[in-house]
């Protein structure tokens, strides 16, 4: 408990500076705000991606970490791709815990343009009026990641919101290639717009997010958005 409640105290510290601490520009007439963490150096890799590594380096996040290979595997063969992505599936992820309180948490699927989408849906306090949503898109090189990673996260995301979120469990490689996770996730921004009064979403106020590939993700689907016109998303966060 002792050591929660000190990392909850380093979260807040955190967290107060992204507020204060942030860089504003413009880029092709959009504003962009880049927010860094206390420790951050302009050209260096985050402070605390650094530590995460480390511990990786020494614990593993799963044992089958050891059964990788030094050797590049030979991704032509589409057998060996998949059996390699198995492994690094495997290895993804860490502890984190429910810091979170009062969100209700929905799961159900959507019909997508390649079968059925997994959606989970967070919630903060009851529907009385639209509010903001975020789509997140977990993180994973494309190959692995589930939205169980990041569910702790979008939790707060949502208590902090006041809001609504929204994790989008798209289809991976290399059983399944490129574009078709992009497609998957721009039909859940599309998804979320089309039903926002029912879910109790402004449609004025849709963003997308997402880390590492999530990233990408999320910054494909605003690409979608501008080039067709659509319009449906507000804003974007890329972590």
């Amino acid at each position: 408990l002792q050591v929660w409640e000190l990392n909850l105290m380093e979260l807040n510290e955190i967290v107060k500076a992204l507020k204060t601490q942030q860089a504003v520009s413009v880029e092709d007439g959009i504003q962009v705000i880049n927010k860094h963490n206390p420790d951050f150096i302009h050209g260096e890799i985050d402070p605390i991606v650094i530590q995460d590594q480390m511990k990786e380096s020494k614990t593993g996040t799963n044992e089958t970490i050891d059964q990788a290979t030094a050797i590049m595997p030979d991704f032509s063969d589409s057998e060996v791709a998949r059996q390699f992505a198995l492994i690094m599936r495997q290895t993804m992820g860490s502890f984190n815990v429910d810091i979170s309180e009062g969100i209700e948490t929905k799961v159900q699927k959507i019909n997508g343009p390649h079968g059925e989408i997994p959606i989970r849906i967070y919630q903060s306090g009851a529907i009385n009026k639209a509010k903001p949503a975020i789509i997140f898109f977990h993180g994973g090189g494309f190959v692995g990641g589930t939205s169980q990673v990041t569910e702790n996260f979008c939790k707060v995301m949502a208590e902090q919101l006041e809001g609504i979120v929204l994790i989008v469990e798209y289809r991976l490689a290399p059983e399944f290639q490129a574009p078709v996770a992009s497609d998957e996730c721009y039909a859940v921004v599309k998804w979320a717009h089309e039903f926002a009064s029912e879910l109790g979403i402004n449609p004025y106020q849709i963003a997308v997010a997402g880390d590492s590939a999530g990233g990408n993700l999320a910054a494909v689907c605003s690409y979608l958005d501008r080039q067709q016109e659509n319009n449906l998303i507000a804003f974007q966060a890329l972590l």
